[in-house]
């Protein structure tokens, strides 16, 4: 959420076409995605909920964020992910289900953005807060 929050404070805001780019209007669709992350969030669902055409909805998200609305899921499940697999004791199957993909599909796309298995980035991180708790 962190990094979400950051993104958001330091982007600059651009209007496409008629729509206001306004926080609260970019805030809704994070906040929409934040919500619904764990079920399938395609792109005609995300432009029907906000009721553009997907076209339209791509170009509008791209101008306010930098990245496409399907980079940005990706993004966030990742992050969440990475926030379960340390704070909770919570199965790799069972957080994978939680930020919405299958385990096979979680476990490559998590090891290819961290370079790391979700077993091995849980270990590494627990490791990591044990030795700054100890000092």
């Amino acid at each position: 959420m962190d990094i979400l929050t950051y993104f958001l404070e330091h982007s600059p805001e651009h209007t496409v076409g008629l729509l206001p780019s306004s926080p609260s209007s970019s805030n809704h669709i994070l906040k929409y995605i934040e919500d619904h992350i764990a079920e399938p969030l395609t792109l005609e669902r995300l432009a029907g909920e906000f009721h553009y055409n997907p076209n339209y909805f791509i170009r509008y998200f791209k101008s306010m964020f930098k990245m496409s609305p399907i980079q940005y899921i990706g993004m966030v499940r990742i992050e969440n992910a990475k926030r379960l697999l340390i704070e909770t004791e919570w199965t790799i199957e069972k957080i994978a289900r939680a930020v919405g993909l299958d385990r096979f599909y979680f476990s490559k796309t998590f090891r290819q953005v961290t370079s790391l298995s979700p077993s091995m980035y849980r270990k590494m991180h627990r490791t990591e807060l044990s030795r700054s708790s100890a000092e």
